[in-house]
């Protein structure tokens, strides 16, 4: 195990609940809004006048449909460090 394993490994020890809690509330809670942001987008997208209406304003159609993107990507990268994370807690409990 390098050192920078080694360090990791006892931060992660020390504040495992924390930074466990923490990204699963933030999966959660991106998750929910890129799901309600992509419903809006195709709620919108249905109806050409509401779409050229909303082109008018500062938030775009398109710009829903990339802030859905963006969310779920959050979401995504968020569950990744979990995951990893955890593979390195278990691999903690393994020396």
């Amino acid at each position: 195990m390098t050192r920078l394993e080694s360090k990791l490994l006892q931060f992660f020890a020390d504040h495992e609940n924390t930074i466990t809690n923490a990204l699963q509330i933030h999966v959660r809670d991106m998750t929910k809004i890129a799901e309600e942001t992509q419903t809006a987008y195709e709620q919108i997208s249905k109806n050409p006048a509401t779409v050229a209406a909303q082109d008018q304003t500062i938030m775009t159609t398109n710009g829903l449909r990339m802030s859905a993107q963006m969310f779920r990507n959050s979401a995504e990268r968020a569950q990744k460090a979990l995951d990893a994370l955890e593979a390195l807690a278990e691999q903690a409990e393994e020396l």
